[in-house]
């Protein structure tokens, strides 16, 4: 049966409880609750359909439209859901009724029916995410400390709304980044790379972004614009501009890759907790493979996620993998042109780990005459002999016109060994010697 006194519904913004709300203002009821009771106040936020129903029957507003921005209870643990868009438990609005001064006044003004009706609550005040009205560029008001934060006839009633007023103008920026996630809200949905993920998904890329350039690129700082508006801006540019952002600090700056999560900042750590949840699996995949593909990082080694694979090496990794020291890494490497010389230290100089492979995997079967003399317990110049008299077999080595140098494989330094002391008799016992030190003790001498 629908009531004697109505109030006109908002579709395109209203929530279900604001015209519950106006609903029991109108028919001089002091709250919401003495007209439905708590219980029900609760069903009509989530949208439940017995509770939609009688505030259907009473006002003749079909229930799919007050559905429309109900809360509904979330299947999935930290996330609820505002009209078409999703965001994270900590975007909700607590203990405090967010609001426009100015939008208040102006349903004051020009609504119909009892003026204490006439205010409505906008459903982007129920979420942090929008921080500013985009109608009147100030930043929302909120207040607590006993005002009725689900009520908001008896909110403007009780004179709530004139005890904080917002003066503080919102960077444009922002207004922009607020006005999308209201489009969002609202169902605006393209196939666009944005569009495509769930808001409280963007507002972690936009936190990751914005602070990417402020920290690590400021050359692409937009002037007037702070963080989250700044990471905005290049996220709606795409996939390809994501990642490049990510290879363009790379390359600048060249982190470790031990640091590397840090280097990236805090927002890491919510893709890392998120890492399973698929509504992060398109962000999370461009962020890894960038970071994969442009940093000298691989198995061991984890950003988001673990690498399985390899594209660039350091000296420091190759040196471990290969089993090589680090200086004898970067000679050869310079001496087959994988890189030129520097002086940088051995985790900043990076290549190609596919053109370096041959060049150290031949190097790591062979051993050069540093190395052959301390298995021997000689010095280079013996075998620099040796192998110059054809005693112990060699690869020669040269580069450039610079002094040859010399490798041993393994089963040629065996070989020589073998030769060594084939000859040689074994023998059993001491025949009454002793050791050098233990004779130079006797005091016979």
């Amino acid at each position: 049966m629908k009531l004697p006194v109505n109030v006109r519904f908002h579709p395109e913004d209203e929530t279900p409880l604001s015209f519950a709300s106006r609903l029991a203002r109108a028919m001089a009821f002091p709250s919401v609750a003495s007209l439905l009771g708590e219980s029900t106040v609760r069903a009509v936020v989530r949208g439940d359909a017995g509770a939609l129903r009688l505030i259907s029957e009473w006002s003749g507003v079909p229930t799919g439209h007050l559905r429309r921005f109900a809360v509904p209870t979330s299947k999935l643990a930290g996330e609820w859901k505002l009209g078409d868009a999703v965001f994270r438990k900590e975007m909700r609005v607590a203990g405090r009724f967010r609001f426009c001064p100015n939008c208040i006044a102006d349903d004051l003004e020009n609504g119909v029916g009892r003026p204490e009706a006439r205010p409505y609550q906008r459903a982007s005040w129920l979420t942090q995410a929008v921080t500013a009205c985009t109608r009147h560029n100030i930043v929302l008001c909120e207040m607590g400390n006993g005002a009725p934060t689900s009520d908001v006839a008896r909110f403007v009633a009780e004179g709530w709304h004139r005890k904080h007023l917002s003066t503080t103008r919102s960077q444009d920026g922002e207004l922009e980044v607020d006005a999308y996630i209201q489009s969002r809200i609202a169902g605006n949905r393209t196939a666009s790379f944005i569009d495509r993920q769930e808001v409280h998904v963007l507002l972690v890329l936009f936190e990751f972004l914005g602070s990417l350039v402020q920290k690590h690129l400021p050359s692409l700082s937009i002037q007037g614009k702070g963080v989250r508006a700044c990471g905005f801006t290049f996220a709606k540019e795409g996939e390809s501009t994501i990642a490049s952002l990510v290879r363009e600090a790379i390359r600048l700056h060249r982190p470790a890759p031990k640091s590397i999560s840090t280097f990236f900042g805090p927002s890491v750590r919510c893709f890392t907790r998120n890492a399973h949840v698929p509504a992060y699996a398109e962000v999370i995949e461009i962020l890894h493979e960038a970071v994969g593909r442009s940093a000298a990082v691989g198995p061991g080694d984890s950003f988001i996620e673990p690498f399985r694979s390899r594209h660039l090496h350091s000296i420091q990794s190759a040196s471990i993998e290969y089993g090589l020291t680090e200086d004898r890494v970067r000679k050869l490497l310079e001496r087959h042109s994988v890189i030129t010389k520097s002086n940088a230290s051995p985790h900043r100089v990076w290549f190609s780990a596919e053109d370096a492979m041959p060049v150290l995997e031949a190097a790591r079967n062979y051993m050069n005459t540093v190395e052959v003399a301390a298995t021997l317990g000689t010095n280079i110049q013996r075998i620099g002999s040796f192998i110059r008299r054809g005693l112990l077999k060699s690869v020669t080595m040269t580069a450039d016109g610079v002094r040859p140098y010399f490798q041993v494989s393994p089963d040629d330094l065996d070989d020589f060994r073998r030769r060594l002391f084939e000859r040689s008799e074994k023998v059993v016992g001491d025949h009454g010697l002793v050791p050098l030190n233990v004779a130079c003790q006797r005091k016979s001498l």
